[in-house]
């Protein structure tokens, strides 16, 4: 089998490594958290290749997209418990997606959305800086860190 779309790739390792909750309900929860990061994301991707009016559009969209996101993503963090978990109280996939998306907003250069209105800047909201400390402290991802101490940051953007 051949697996090419990305997201479908993501959740298939997510499946494979335990890391997507096997209830649906629960499931579905994770995939629609990341559905609206990789939403932003599309948007923000866009912006960056566009000029004009289409700009000022994506900007608005994005700004909207965001704050909505921020919202949910906090919300979902407080339900938890806000122990640094979307789900329970080990790695899901979600936190994994998450951890990615504002580790690249928080590196993106001037260009970048985030830059103008800084929505997505984990340092300054807590439950969002708290998963990435828990994500970072994870042991099983310790080879990773390790890694990325001696190699550079690996979600470094091409923006810089």
């Amino acid at each position: 089998i051949v697996l090419s779309e990305t997201l479908v790739i993501e959740r298939y390792i997510a499946r494979e490594y335990n890391l997507l909750s096997t209830d649906n309900l629960t499931a579905a929860r994770h995939e629609q958290l990341r559905g609206q990061l990789h939403d932003v994301w599309t948007t923000h991707m866009a912006y960056m290749h566009s000029t004009g009016n289409r700009s000022a559009e994506l900007e608005g969209k994005f700004e909207q997209d965001a704050t909505c996101l921020v919202s949910t993503h906090v919300a979902a963090l407080k339900r938890n418990g806000d122990n640094g978990h979307y789900f329970g109280s080990t790695l899901s996939y979600v936190d994994l997606a998450a951890y990615a998306f504002f580790k690249f907003f928080f590196n993106a250069g001037p260009r970048s959305l985030q830059a103008k209105v800084g929505l997505l800047d984990y340092t300054r909201i807590p439950e969002v800086g708290k998963l990435m400390a828990t994500v970072e402290a994870s042991s099983s991802l310790e080879p990773y860190f390790a890694a990325e101490k001696v190699n550079g940051p690996r979600l470094a953007t091409r923006f810089k």
